[in-house]
């Protein structure tokens, strides 16, 4: 990790995935790609075989490097680094896995500092304390239940997908 650092590459490698992801983005979305980004870098230098503990030195400095150029906060790169190692030493398949993310991008796309749920309640008339305890539990509370319901699932019986 520190010879990545030293050298330059891991600056290398964060930048060409800065210009090719995430260059055009703006404000929050720049933070969501780019934290899509640094997950999907672990996932992939992981299911491609490289060992969880070699992945973690490796992946450190470029990840820290592209979510801070992404604005993602840097108490968000730990858990992105590891949601995308263990994701892939969970050995699920590809349906499974894109079942679990459509899960979370519906969670994630519905909390209260969300631009389009602030703006359906200006629009609506309700205050978010009126409003928003209906959408948290349609969104945000039963699609969480989905996403671990559809985890156990694949991980038990992989092959029903």
């Amino acid at each position: 990790g520190a010879l990545y650092k030293v050298t330059g590459a891991a600056e290398t490698i964060a930048d060409c995935f800065f210009h090719w992801f995430v260059e055009k983005r703006e404000g929050r979305s720049r933070a969501s790609v780019g934290g899509v980004v640094c997950m999907l870098t672990s996932f992939v230098c992981c299911y491609g075989g490289l060992d969880a503990f070699c992945a973690i030195f490796m992946l450190l400095p470029i990840i820290m490097m592209l979510a801070e150029k992404s604005n993602v906060p840097r108490r968000l790169v730990p858990a992105l680094m590891f949601g995308g190692i263990s994701s892939a030493q969970l050995g699920i398949s590809n349906a499974v896995l894109m079942r679990i993310a459509v899960f979370g991008q519906c969670v994630l796309d519905t909390l209260p500092m969300n631009g389009a749920i602030l703006i359906v309640m200006a629009q609506s008339g309700l205050s978010m304390k009126e409003g928003y305890p209906g959408v948290f539990k349609t969104t945000v509370l039963y699609m969480f239940l989905g996403t671990v319901l559809v985890t156990a699932l694949g991980m038990i019986a992989p092959g029903i997908w």
